[in-house]
């Protein structure tokens, strides 16, 4: 499982380590411009309801972009509006990872089995290309979540 979480990291390490950040397509349009408005915000310990500046004015708290009630995002008080896209897109995969490991065990599959499907699953291109749209991202790596928790 070890190996599995090392090969996912290293196709994500650039993020991880800072070398780059997420830019692009939505993630220049539409999360940025979301997230730098929710942070401030939550820096001044405001309810994130309605942004003039975004699209002629939009409710923050609606808008699916600022993910204002999405508990991992919280992360970006730490880090930033920046940076949180680059380390909440590794850390999902990680996470996507871990269940499909977990998943695998669940249905009787070996370890090296269920490595294997980490690996498929953390590294997979679809959850690499989607990192610029973040809620697609995050939510392909529900599903391994949700499987694990759904099969009994």
């Amino acid at each position: 499982m070890a190996a599995a979480l090392l090969v996912v990291a290293a196709v994500h390490g650039f993020l991880l380590l800072g070398q780059k950040e997420i830019v692009g397509r939505d993630a220049h349009r539409l999360f940025h411009p979301a997230a730098h408005a929710l942070q401030r915000r939550l820096e001044r310990l405001e309810l994130p309801e309605w942004e003039p500046a975004i699209a002629c004015g939009q409710p923050l708290v609606g808008l699916g972009q600022s993910q204002a009630f999405y508990p991992p995002r919280w992360l970006q008080l730490a880090t930033g509006p920046d940076r949180v896209f680059s380390l909440l897109g590794p850390l999902h995969a990680l996470a996507a990872a871990l269940a499909a490991f977990l998943l695998a065990r669940r249905l009787g599959r070996s370890a090296p089995a269920s490595a294997v499907a980490a690996t498929v699953t953390g590294a997979a291109p679809l959850l690499f290309s989607a990192l610029d749209s973040p809620n697609l991202h995050y939510s392909a790596c529900w599903i391994p979540v949700a499987l694990y928790l759904g099969v009994s």
